[in-house]
């Protein structure tokens, strides 16, 4: 009988125990952003990995062109690879541009699949190796004169890339560019610095506790740029939250609140590609004086995804008849922008 109760109390201190680890672990070991998957998680990571290593495979099996169409599949039917696939496509332009050490050939490859992401590869790789930045970055665009935007928006990337995330250098050595060019690299710049993952050469220049750093102390030649996409980062902290990220952009230093739900009609409808309606009513959950330039974000996407103005019109004919103008005037801008 005793031995009994000895095993019985046994069993119970067991059981307390383990209850009252529990509880200690979930009070003590809590993340603020706990409950985003992001790619220090190791079954995310596992799923990354896969992917990429699958992918890495198909360039070196076939070619790039190849494994960007298998990712275009792959993006089809996994909502987890549609959600990384710019990544991967960068990896993908990497992989494209050291396996055939020419930069002109592994372009020979390029297409738009997830906003350019394998033209962004090519460039950061080919700036990795170079030892005079400034005569490649003269000389890596000018024979893609129908990518020319896109080209130069990628040298932000691969300038980010080379400088290892440093913000201010890699804004500097954009500036030596006029014009087009240089905007567009600003562009790929502060894109690569809110998206910047915790492992691959992190920036210095995000702060958890301010999403919208270091946009207030930049100058105003970089600050439209940076509100736009700040909100990369702030949707990475809050769960992919729009329709706060829309409130949180009218706390933006006083001229810059629209450029910031710009930058979030973009981003949802990067996320939602197969859904314009979707980020229609994202959109509508903003104040009326915000709701047109959310509207105007979505078409810059669709248009940088798709590349074809007419599929753009197309999209914008679904939409909410009180929506229509705002997205056909922002089809009218983006226009204006390509023959400027």
């Amino acid at each position: 009988m005793a031995s009994k109760y000895k095993k019985i109390l046994t069993i119970s201190f067991v059981t307390i125990f383990i209850f009252i680890t529990a509880l200690f672990l979930t009070k003590y070991n809590k993340s603020p952003i706990s409950s985003i998957k992001n790619d220090t998680e190791p079954v995310v990571e596992d799923l990354y990995t896969k992917n990429l290593n699958d992918l890495l495979k198909i360039v070196q099996d076939q070619d790039p062109n190849t494994a960007l169409h298998e990712l275009q599949h792959r993006m089809d039917t996994d909502p987890y690879v549609f959600k990384n696939c710019h990544a991967l496509a960068h990896e993908i332009g990497h992989a494209g541009y050291k396996k055939y050490n020419d930069f002109a050939i592994a372009m020979t490859y390029q297409d738009a699949t997830c906003s350019d992401g394998y033209l962004h590869g090519v460039i950061e790789e080919r700036f990795a190796g170079v030892t005079d930045i400034f005569g490649e970055m003269k000389k890596v665009c000018v024979n893609y004169t129908t990518l020319a935007g896109r080209c130069y928006h990628g040298v932000g990337h691969g300038i980010m890339f080379y400088t290892a995330n440093d913000l201010p250098r890699a804004l500097t050595i954009c500036k030596t560019y006029t014009g087009m060019p240089r905007g567009r690299c600003y562009e790929g710049v502060f894109m690569e610095n809110f998206i910047s993952g915790t492992k691959a050469h992190p920036s210095s220049y995000l702060d958890p506790k301010n999403p919208m750093y270091p946009c207030p102390s930049e100058a105003g030649v970089y600050k439209s740029y940076c509100y736009f996409y700040a909100p990369y980062y702030f949707l990475r902290l809050n769960n992919n939250d729009y329709t706060a990220a829309i409130k949180w952009c009218a706390t933006a230093e006083k001229g810059y609140e629209s450029t910031c739900v710009r930058g979030v009609g973009s981003i949802a409808m990067k996320f939602n590609i197969k859904d314009p309606k979707a980020v229609e009513k994202i959109c509508e959950t903003a104040e009326s004086n915000y709701k047109d330039h959310c509207i105007y974000g979505m078409v810059s996407y669709y248009l940088t995804f798709t590349a074809d103005f007419k599929k753009v019109k197309e999209m914008c004919a679904t939409l909410e008849k009180q929506n229509q103008t705002a997205c056909y005037n922002g089809v009218k801008r983006e226009e204006g922008l390509i023959n400027d």
